[in-house]
């Protein structure tokens, strides 16, 4: 305990902050199997997160699609959007909140729904006294469901169902379960192949450290529920899309196949360092934001 006091408390970015912060917590030579206090995903102690053996840069708003596979479904998504006049109309509608337009099709409970996410609390919106996740979830899956139309073959939908993952590494007394606020399912295979993180406010300094971890968490969760099928030589990823009231976020994990090996239970010797890389925010009442978020969006959900 005294050495954790003399550190400062941060979301390691680098692998030797992460090397100073195992050291004070005692953690460098242990796994998540030898965690004795192994909490629920919204409640992650910082023992369990180090164990998670994950670093956080700082978020970005420059997207390089190279770098997840995405090049060639994001020229086809952009191309799908602009192609689109619902989405366009949509686009058009989002500064004057336009729902009256027949052209926004099915956007139009995003759009309406979204701006009362924006508008509560304040002066006009006295209906709307306060938001909570109940309110910023479903016009996210909303918009997604929207985008996910204009895959063709229609075997992929978001959904508002809640899925608890349970990350079990020794016996159900050493497991942890975290659950979702949606996610992208794969119909034919029933394969989870993205996951949806709502919250109620934006994020500061405080909340941001712990919803970052809570989302980490339930990557880890899904990684160890649902192993990678084939172990590639490069990395593997898993994405998240999110929602901080009008911010939105998305996110990927990055990692090798020896940290995934780690997860499932294997050696720490060679497991590396994982790496959250989160993109955004991108503001839902800004059409340039969201152009730029949807086509992101819609390319995950081209990908293969």
């Amino acid at each position: 305990m005294a050495a954790q006091n003399q550190v400062r408390w941060i979301i390691p970015s680098t692998a030797n902050e992460w090397d100073t912060l195992a050291v004070a917590y005692g953690v460098t030579t242990r796994s998540l199997k030898s965690c004795k206090n192994l909490v629920s995903g919204s409640r992650v102690t910082r023992e369990q997160y180090l164990l998670f053996r994950t670093l956080y840069p700082d978020p970005s708003t420059f997207f390089t699609p190279a770098l997840y596979g995405l090049t060639a479904d994001m020229q086809t998504a952009r191309g799908m959007l602009t192609a689109c006049p619902q989405f366009q109309a949509y686009l058009n509608a989002i500064p004057n909140h336009q729902w009256n337009d027949p052209q926004i099709g099915r956007f139009f409970n995003t759009l309406h729904h979204q701006w009362l996410v924006a508008a509560a609390g304040t002066p006009g919106c006295e209906a709307w006294p306060a938001v909570d996740e109940a309110m910023v979830n479903p016009p996210l899956i909303e918009f997604l469901n929207a985008l996910s139309v204009l895959r063709t073959d229609q075997r992929r939908c978001w959904t508002l169902r809640h899925s608890v993952l349970r990350a079990q590494f020794y016996g159900r007394e050493r497991s942890y379960v975290a659950c979702t606020d949606g996610q992208l399912i794969d119909y034919p295979t029933q394969e989870l192949k993205a996951l949806v993180e709502c919250k109620k406010s934006d994020r500061d300094s405080s909340s941001g450290r712990r919803t970052v971890m809570q989302e980490i968490a339930e990557l880890v969760a899904w990684i160890k529920a649902c192993p990678d099928p084939r172990a590639p030589a490069s990395n593997h990823l898993r994405a998240l899309i999110s929602q901080d009231r009008t911010r939105l976020f998305i996110s990927f994990l990055s990692y090798s196949p020896e940290w995934a090996s780690y997860i499932k239970g294997g050696s720490i010797a060679n497991a590396g360092l994982a790496t959250y890389q989160t993109f955004g925010p991108w503001n839902t009442q800004d059409p340039a934001d969201v152009l730029e978020f949807a086509v992101i969006a819609l390319a995950i959900m081209l990908h293969s």
